[in-house]
C-alpha cells in the first residue's frame, strides 16, 4: 500500500474512527488510542469497548513513555549535535571528560555506538539508571555496573540494553548543564498541545532516559516529535538540525540474527525496512508504538490497553508495513534435515552479566538449554530446544524471554560464538 492508498483509506477522522471501531469490535479490544499524520494532516481516534472516543480525547490522551523514551533521548542528542561542535563518531569518554578506569572501560565507544546498542559492553545489569544526589545521571555508578569482560568490541554487534541511552543522557546533561527532565520540558514538542496538562516541573527522578519512569506525552506531542523527523524532506526547519535528524536514519546497523519485526537499529530507532522507523513499549496492562516513514511523510502513534499495539497497527495498515508483510516465523526442520546437524558446534556455556545459558545434548541426541543466574544458583528455564532454519532453535517450553535461540558464528563450519534471542547476546564463556 503506497502513500496514496493510505491517504485514500484515511481521508478524514471519520474514516479512521470507523476503521478502528470495526477492528476493535472484531478483536474485542478494551481501549485503543491512535494518532495518524499524513503529509501534515492530523487525525485522531479512540475506542473504549464499543464506545468511540471523541477526537480531542484521543488527541490529548497521555501515553506513558516507558521504552519510547529511547527515541526521545536520540532526538535530543541529535538536537544537541546540531548546535555543538560534535559528531556521532565522538567518543563518549571524551564528551564526558572521563579519566582513569572509567575512560579505559569506555575506550572506543562512540555516541553512535551508544544509541545503536553496539557499544559491546556487557551492561545488562545497568537498571535502573543511577543518579547523583543532585539528580543527574551518575556516570561513575553506571560504569561500575559494567562487567569486566565485554560482549564484543565497540561497533561489532548489536545487543539491546538501557546502558547506552543512560550514557547518552549523561552527555546531554553535561553539554547543557541541565537535568535530562529539563531538556524534555524545554523542547518544542513538549510545549505543543499540553494545555490540559499540569505545568509544574518534572522532577529528575520521575524521568528515565531509557525506560521513561513516570512521564509521558500526549498523542499530539508524540506526533510533534515524529513530525520533526519528517521535516527534512519538505525543506522546513533548521538546516543543522535537519542534517542531524537525517543522520539518525543513515546506514541502519543490522541485527546479529533473526527478529520477528525489525531489521536493524538507527541511532535510537528501530528500522523495519522500506524507510519505516519506530520503537515499541510494552508495560503491564498496555503497549504502545511509534512509526514514521520520511519518504511517505507518514507518522503513527498507537496505544492499546490489554492488547498488542502491533496487532492494531497490522489490522489497520496491513501489508503497507514491511514488518507485517515480511513476518514469517522460523520453520522447524524435519527429521531428515535435523539428522545432518553437528550439535557439538552449539554445546557450551554462554554468559552475560545477568544470566548464564548452558547448552548440551541429551542421550537421545537432542539439544537442551538451561537458563540460570550467572552463579548458576537460581534456574529459570530448562527444556529441549528443537532445530529450525537459520541456526535457530525453538524451546519446547514457551518462554517470553526466549521465544527462540539462534547461534551466531563466524562461518558455517565454525563453533558458535554467541546465542541471540531476538534482543540480546550471550557470549561463549
Amino acid at each position: 500500500m503506497a502513500q496514496s492508498r493510505i491517504s485514500e483509506s484515511f481521508q478524514n477522522e471519520g474514516d479512521l474512527s470507523s476503521r478502528l471501531a470495526a477492528f476493535g469490535a472484531r478483536r474485542q479490544l478494551q481501549k485503543t488510542i491512535l494518532g495518524l499524520l499524513i503529509d501534515g494532516r492530523r487525525m485522531f481516534a479512540g475506542t473504549a469497548g464499543a464506545t468511540r472516543l471523541d477526537p480531542p480525547v484521543a488527541q490529548n490522551w497521555l501515553v506513558p513513555a516507558a521504552c519510547l523514551a529511547k527515541p526521545i533521548t536520540a532526538t535530543l542528542l541529535a538536537q544537541a549535535i546540531s548546535t555543538c561542535d560534535l559528531g556521532w563518531s565522538h567518543e563518549i569518554a571524551d564528551v564526558l571528560a572521563l579519566a582513569g578506569p572509567q575512560k579505559t572501560k569506555l575506550a572506543g565507544v562512540t555516541l553512535a555506538h551508544l544509541l545503536n546498542h553496539t557499544h559491546g559492553l556487557d551492561a545488562a545489569t545497568a537498571v535502573p539508571i543511577p543518579r547523583t544526589p543532585e539528580g543527574f545521571v551518575d556516570v561513575d555508578g553506571l560504569c561500575d555496573r559494567i562487567a569486566a569482560r565485554p560482549l564484543s568490541s565497540p561497533g561489532r554487534l548489536y545487543s539491546y540494553s538501557n546502558f547506552g541511552v543512560g550514557l547518552a543522557a549523561a552527555a546531554l546533561e553535561r553539554l547543557s548543564s541541565q537535568h535530562y527532565s529539563q531538556l524534555i520540558q524545554h523542547s518544542e514538542w513538549w510545549a505543543n498541545g499540553r494545555d490540559s496538562q499540569p505545568s509544574q516541573p518534572l522532577p529528575p527522578e520521575h524521568v528515565c532516559p531509557a525506560t521513561g519512569n513516570r512521564f509521558g506525552l500526549t498523542v499530539s506531542q508524540w506526533l510533534d516529535l515524529l513530525e520533526a523527523h519528517l521535516a527534512d524532506v519538505s525543506g522546513r526547519g533548521d538546516p543543522a538540525l535537519t542534517r542531524a535528524l537525517t543522520s539518525l536514519r543513515t546506514s541502519p546497523v543490522p541485527l546479529p540474527g533473526w527478529s520477528s519485526s525489525e531489521l536493524g537499529a538507527c541511532l535510537g530507532w528501530k528500522y523495519y525496512g522500506d524507510d519505516w522507523f519506530g520503537h515499541n513499549s510494552n508495560r503491564t496492562g498496555s503497549s504502545a508504538l511509534l512509526r514514521f516513514n520520511p519518504r511517505q511523510r507518514i507518522a503513527v502513534v498507537v496505544e492499546a490497553a490489554d492488547s498488542s499495539a502491533f496487532i492494531v497497527l497490522a489490522g489497520l495498515f496491513g501489508a503497507a508495513l514491511p514488518e507485517v508483510s515480511n513476518l514469517r516465523p522460523p520453520r522447524l526442520l524435519n527429521p531428515q534435515e535435523s539428522a545432518g546437524l553437528h550439535l557439538d558446534r552449539y554445546a557450551g556455556a554462554y554468559v552475560q552479566a545477568q544470566s548464564r545459558l548452558s547448552v548440551g545434548a541429551t542421550s537421545q541426541g537432542r539439544l537442551y538449554m538451561r537458563v540460570s543466574t550467572q552463579d548458576s544458583k537460581v534456574q529459570s528455564l530448562e527444556c529441549v530446544i528443537r532445530p529450525a532454519e537459520r541456526e535457530m532453535f525453538i524451546p519446547e517450553t514457551r518462554d517470553t524471554e526466549f521465544p527462540f535461540v539462534q547461534f551466531v558464528a563466524e562461518g558455517p563450519a565454525c563453533a558458535s560464538e554467541y546465542v541471540w534471542n531476538g534482543r540480546q547476546l550471550w557470549r561463549r564463556e
